[in-house]
């Protein structure tokens, strides 16, 4: 599933659909539900950091931190809208830490 939630409607969509997934994922399929990809555009009008992190977790057990495009020291030629630069996100960085935690402890049990 591609998710990204640019106004209140599909936002809205977004969460039922991806909500009857999870259930079907859990309960029929037995299975982790996988979120292909997610964030919010640069582009978009009234983009903010925070609005991208609330879209990797405000939405409970549909929420993770696997953002579309990644990017490092150099590459500034890949950005296009969808980017993350660690360096220049620290709040996206501490979530890819947290829930790089949380995967580890469920790996541990």
């Amino acid at each position: 599933m591609h998710a990204y939630d640019d106004d209140e409607e599909q936002l809205s969509f977004l969460k039922n659909c991806a909500s009857s997934h999870i259930q079907f994922s859990q309960k029929v399929l037995k299975k982790s539900f996988v979120l292909g990809e997610f964030n919010k555009s640069t582009k978009d009008k009234g983009y903010s950091p925070s609005k991208r992190d609330a879209s990797a977790t405000g939405l409970g057990l549909f929420s993770g931190a696997l953002f579309w495009q990644l990017l490092g020291q150099g590459m500034d030629n890949l950005r296009y809208g969808y980017d993350v630069f660690l360096a220049e996100s620290p709040s996206a960085a501490n979530i890819i830490f947290q829930h790089s935690r949380k995967l580890s402890a469920l790996q541990a049990q």
